[in-house]
């Protein structure tokens, strides 16, 4: 397990606030368009950035709640197509009319999932 990080973040008070990053992977920001399937709907979206653990993902403001179950459905490359990964919504920021949504991967030895962890391999390294 690597070492938490501290990062800076604007508080309520409007000051610059350090805060203990607990995530457990490194991320790799991208932009890519994908289909999130949460509670019956499917919304278009966006991948902002991915780890062998989640995916960071901007939508449309949606009824979107925490720890809700989602399936996203998105493309890597030309030749990592139609990848399907489960997940669990653990964040929803809410700003105006878009909702920034952090997603747990739930099916960590999935196809898909090894996938992701191929690619974000080689674009680590």
């Amino acid at each position: 397990m690597q070492p938490a990080h501290i990062i800076m973040y604007k508080g309520a008070s409007g000051k610059g606030e350090l805060m203990q990053d607990k995530r457990r992977h490194p991320r790799f920001d991208v932009n890519l368009p994908v289909i999130l399937r949460c509670k019956g709907a499917i919304l278009p979206a966006v991948v902002l950035n991915i780890s062998y653990g989640g995916m960071l993902i901007k939508v449309d403001a949606q009824d979107v709640s925490y720890e809700a179950p989602v399936e996203i459905i998105f493309d890597l490359d030309d030749n990592k197509r139609d990848i399907s990964m489960r997940g669990q919504i653990k964040r929803v920021d809410k700003i105006e009319d878009v909702s920034d949504i952090g997603i747990e991967f739930t099916n960590y030895f999935s196809t898909g999932h090894k996938i992701v962890r191929d690619f974000i391999g080689e674009h680590l390294h």
